[in-house]
């Protein structure tokens, strides 16, 4: 009973340590004090910690997978003469795109104008695509199933969580020049201690052991370092192996993501922003390779056919940009085989924009 009790004291003693701590350091701005700039793990906290920002008040916001980021800011004001903002991410769905503009309408003005980048597989169902979103306990709430009783217990779980107190240690470690990109000690001794406990392989035998001492170990390819682009794995053979997996057993339209992209619209709608939409690019030889597994072009006739009906219901613009003609583009300008580069997307935005009388000072130099 003694050691129950003394146990239990010191759970609830480290738990209201970390609360603290969490809730003074406050690494994703979400608690009222402020004082320590956040740490940003990934584009999506990125993109939250930008809309988290006070002085963040974007008149037109982009919204999307990283197939939209390169729709630069400078570009978009530019062409539609406001202030604009890119809050599009890696791995984007329509449930993340309305999860975000949700928490954005609900901490900020509205913007004037919404420009929202669509994928085609983006509909494919979110547990194979793989969404962050739903990883973040204050975009949890307006996903769907959602009560306030699991809010409160999302609010009470992050607050005291290993992981908001591990970037809470890295927002203080920012303070002595450290390195954001490297392990923190809670990180380092944290999985140090959860493979103490239940390690991943079993200990080699005895003779496994001496012919393992006996074999010189394979030198191993150093990894990049963190936030670096590895430039081998956006090969166009890599590529469009992703983009074949991507596109595997892409039977039909997801109707959550539709849901999800439907709610978006319906959101603007109500709050009378004019809204952009446009399917995004992909080049000329990804698109070869994927119509050879069939999938593609069943899943972007479905994606456009209702896109154009969704148009015609909620009077927001469309466009199909699902390949560079269609927008004055080339296939030069790509990043890789699934990203359009900075100029094609100027291009892009130029196409969305060419009624503001801007394009002629904003268009890129071919």
């Amino acid at each position: 009973m003694r050691f129950t009790v003394i146990f239990l004291g010191t759970l609830v003693l480290l738990l209201a340590a970390a609360a603290t701590i969490n809730y003074l350091v406050n690494p994703y701005a979400i608690y009222p004090t402020r004082s320590l700039a956040p740490v940003s793990s990934n584009d999506l906290e990125r993109s939250l910690r930008e809309l988290e920002n006070p002085n963040h008040q974007p008149e037109l916001v982009v919204f999307g997978s990283s197939r939209s980021s390169r729709l630069l800011p400078r570009d978009l004001e530019c062409y539609s003469g406001l202030k604009s903002a890119n809050q599009a991410y890696a791995g984007a769905t329509p449930e993340g795109y309305f999860a975000l503009a949700s928490y954005m309408l609900e901490n900020k003005p509205a913007p004037k104008m919404l420009l929202i980048g669509v994928d085609i597989e983006a509909f494919q169902i979110a547990a194979k695509f793989g969404d962050k979103v739903s990883a973040i306990p204050r975009l949890q709430r307006y996903l769907n199933g959602a009560s306030q009783l699991q809010n409160w217990w999302l609010d009470a779980t992050s607050l005291v969580s290993s992981a908001q107190l591990n970037d809470s240690a890295r927002v203080m470690a920012r303070l002595y020049g450290a390195d954001l990109t490297q392990p923190t000690w809670l990180d380092r001794n944290w999985k140090e201690f959860v493979n103490t406990l239940a390690p991943r392989k079993q200990a080699a035998t005895t003779t496994q052991a001496k012919t393992a001492s006996a074999t010189p170990a394979p030198t191993k390819t150093p990894r990049p370092p963190k936030g670096t682009i590895n430039r081998a794995e956006i090969t166009p053979a890599n590529v469009i192996k992703h983009y074949r997996n991507r596109f595997r057993d892409y039977t039909a339209l997801s109707t959550e993501q539709q849901d999800y992209f439907q709610a978006l619209i319906q959101l603007a709608y109500a709050k009378n922003i004019p809204v952009k939409v446009f399917i995004t690019t992909l080049h000329p030889q990804l698109i070869a390779e994927l119509n050879k597994q069939g999938f593609y072009p069943k899943r972007y006739a479905d994606v456009r056919a209702w896109l154009k009906k969704l148009s015609q219901a909620y009077a927001f613009d469309y466009y199909d940009f699902s390949t560079p003609d269609k927008f004055g583009g080339n296939n030069t300008d790509f990043f890789n085989l699934s990203h359009v580069d900075e100029v094609n997307s100027a291009r892009l935005i130029g196409a969305m924009f060419t009624g503001t009388g801007y394009a002629a000072k904003c268009l890129p130099q071919p």
